[in-house]
């Protein structure tokens, strides 16, 4: 066990932008995520000392295994971006029980990739030239591996800016795993639904053209009815005159519809 988590998580990485790493509290005996940034004197800008956080790994198997579902086979399992890829969190590392780390690659941990498969993603792309974002997150979605019956994907962490930042690094890998069956059910059952979608709004945009056309329609011929009313009033009106010429009453009467 180490003496003091926050000690060995500075000492292992004395850098101003300390990297995260589970290490094995001494008192508590639980595993923990130490997470440290340097501080600066914002008037001389000269470092002055670091802030430190930990995390339990307890806890974050737990909101991994219970908040982030998407099928009953899915694995995921939460690596450092480093060069073994530690493990951070996984269904299958037991933090209560655990005494050392694990790798990313190792056959207790079943992450889906072995060791070179995970050197290849993570030098996938150098963040240290400069790298299109849009370019960057295609490759990743489309870096799909099928082996052993699974497709597994990953994704690096924290998620990639939706502009170029010179400054970013990912700090951990996300490898979701997955059996290829559940893979393509979670496929057919979208597109199920799509198609189903597409029928629903297809019926409504009937339904509503219908409607839209029949008071289209009721519209015009109410349009046409008072447009033709004050013409068909003077065709009567003229057929009178013409018929009852020289009868006074006559002409009185017609001279206004409503005239008795």
């Amino acid at each position: 066990a180490v003496s003091g988590p926050y000690l060995d998580a500075w000492s292992a990485s004395a850098v101003p932008s300390a990297v995260p790493s589970p290490e094995l509290g001494g008192a508590r005996r639980n595993w923990v995520l130490t997470v440290g940034r340097a501080a600066y004197d914002r008037r001389t800008r000269r470092f002055i000392g670091c802030t430190l956080i930990d995390v339990n790994l307890e806890r974050v198997s737990d909101v991994l295994e219970t908040e982030v579902t998407v099928s009953e086979t899915t694995s995921i399992t939460l690596v450092r971006w480093d060069d073994r890829g530690t493990v951070v969190a996984s269904p299958n590392w037991n933090t209560k029980l655990a005494k050392s780390t694990k790798a990313v690659d190792d056959d207790e941990i079943d992450s889906g990739i072995d060791a070179g498969q995970y050197k290849e993603l993570r030098e996938m792309v150098d963040f240290n030239e400069m790298w299109d974002p849009v370019e960057v997150r295609g490759r990743y979605e489309d870096a799909a591996i099928a082996t052993g019956g699974k497709i597994v994907s990953v994704h690096p962490v924290p998620a990639l800016p939706e502009r170029y930042d010179p400054l970013y690094r990912p700090d951990f890998m996300v490898i979701v795993s997955m059996e290829e069956n559940d893979a393509f059910a979670s496929f057919t059952d979208l597109n199920d639904s799509v198609t189903e979608q597409f029928r629903d709004l297809f019926v409504f945009t009937l339904i509503v053209g219908v409607a839209g056309t029949l008071l289209v329609v009721g519209i015009i011929f109410l349009v046409s009815t008072a447009l033709t009313r004050p013409l068909k009033w003077m065709e009567v009106v003229t057929k009178d005159i013409v018929t009852d010429f020289g009868n006074v009453q006559a002409s009185a009467t017609n001279a206004h519809p409503d005239a008795a």
